[in-house]
């Protein structure tokens, strides 16, 4: 990195003072137009490799493993952010080691490169206040809709989930927000987990929804790195209403020697513990409960990194859910509706044989599809993530058809509209008419 920036300080002759550094990454802002600073860079490097995505230039340069992002901010200056393609020391304890040598395996480096990918974007997928506090977060994101919540064993089923959720993560856990919480977010006390759950319980042997918010922080002000939250639906409309459950995690668990695995195995509990119809679960943009506000920031990284899953709101998007998924992401997990819609197990199966794309079935059914060997951000220098369009294009005839709109209240500028709503959905698809 030091010699990269070394290089462009020459180039663009740039003082100290215009560069904001990570130890992979450097962005700065250059008093000079767009198309003239692309002509330096083209004087340096060459005409190829570079690609004009909207309103901006990408370009990635193998021979420097090195990829450049130029934006025009105003007439006469430019943002122009450079990425180092690295593999992460701490990523390969994983492996045994902390040197890449010529004994690694192709399976081995796969995933180095895959999670170097994310650790090259979260600072930047991060939105930190002007205070240092950060209010959006990447993280790692599960939400499985599933039917019959408003049924006594199924409401005991969800309940169950949040107290393995509290065996295994509990130490993080600091607030929490629920249908008797009449102030909002309370501090966690001793008791507090196990006097929520009694009132709870009630609510689910009379068959009413109930709605429970556990995570790592006291307030809904900032984003929680662990969570977990759910909403039934009452028992009058239990066959026609989706109910969810969505848990939070660090993506940084994916550092972890046996992260990937434990993550991977929250997902298939969910999936065979809630009957699921349909769910997805990879990385996202994390707000604070108290979302809207922050909703232009998704709106911002969603549009820059394709393989973000928007999803603020989960349960804005239960009625639309009836009628299609969601789309696509590092997992997929289809419910049998959607299986037989897509020709039945053995059919499926044997059209997800595909590259960097594999599959398990669930000991109830279920299908949890897994894109690439890790998820991926999808930033817009890298290109939408292969394995994801490879599934997307397997599964689209069965999103959904009429989505509503991602976020409320918003403009095309600022958020998501009815219209750029459906094109956020069909993002995977536009790589095909490529």
């Amino acid at each position: 990195m030091a010699q990269l920036q070394a290089q462009l300080k020459q180039l663009l002759s740039l003082d100290d003072d215009s560069f904001t550094a990570t130890g992979t990454q450097t962005v700065c802002f250059v008093d000079m137009p767009a198309k003239k600073l692309l002509e330096h860079f083209k004087d340096w490097q060459g005409q190829a490799g570079w690609e004009k995505l909207g309103r901006d230039w990408v370009c990635s340069n193998q021979e420097r493993n090195v990829s450049f992002y130029v934006r025009a901010i105003a007439p006469s200056a430019a943002l122009l952010i450079s990425t180092v393609k690295t593999l992460h020391n701490k990523y390969l304890t994983r492996f045994g080691g902390g040197v890449v040598d010529e004994n690694i395996n192709e399976q081995q480096l796969r995933y180095l490169n895959a999670y170097g990918r994310i650790l090259n974007q979260a600072d930047y997928i991060d939105g930190v206040s002007p205070e240092g506090e950060v209010l959006a977060k990447l993280g790692l994101i599960c939400t499985v809709y599933f039917r019959h919540g408003g049924q006594r064993d199924m409401g005991y089923k969800v309940l169950g989930c949040f107290d393995r959720f509290v065996e295994q993560f509990g130490p993080h856990l600091k607030g929490q927000f629920h249908d008797f919480s009449r102030r909002g977010f309370t501090s966690l006390r001793k008791d507090s987990i196990t006097k929520a759950k009694e009132k709870l319980s009630g609510l689910v042997d009379e068959g009413t929804l109930f709605f429970w918010v556990l995570q790592s922080e006291r307030n809904g002000e900032l984003p929680a790195e662990y969570a977990i939250q759910a909403m039934t639906c009452n028992i009058d409309h239990d066959s026609e209403w989706l109910s969810y459950l969505k848990i939070t995690l660090p993506w940084q668990l994916l550092e972890e020697v046996d992260g990937e695995w434990q993550f991977k195995d929250w997902v298939r509990y969910l999936c065979e513990t809630l009957d699921v119809d349909q769910g997805y679960a990879g990385l996202a943009c994390n707000l604070p409960y108290d979302y809207h506000q922050f909703q232009p920031y998704e709106f911002q990284m969603a549009q820059r990194y394709s393989g973000l899953m928007v999803d603020s709101a989960p349960y804005l998007d239960k009625a639309a859910l009836e009628d299609g998924i969601k789309g696509v992401n590092w997992l997929t997990l289809l419910g049998p509706r959607y299986i037989e819609k897509l020709g039945g197990m053995a059919a499926l199966k044997q059209q997800l044989q595909l590259p960097d794309v594999s599959v398990q079935e669930t000991d109830n059914g279920r299908l949890m599809i897994q894109a690439g060997v890790l998820p991926d951000v999808g930033a817009q220098e890298d290109g939408h993530p292969p394995a994801y369009v490879t599934v997307n294009r397997v599964l689209k005839s069965v999103r959904v058809p009429h989505p509503d709109q991602l976020h409320t209240g918003m403009d095309d500028a600022e958020g998501f509209t009815k219209a750029n709503t459906l094109a956020w959905y069909a993002r995977f698809d536009e790589v095909e008419k490529a």
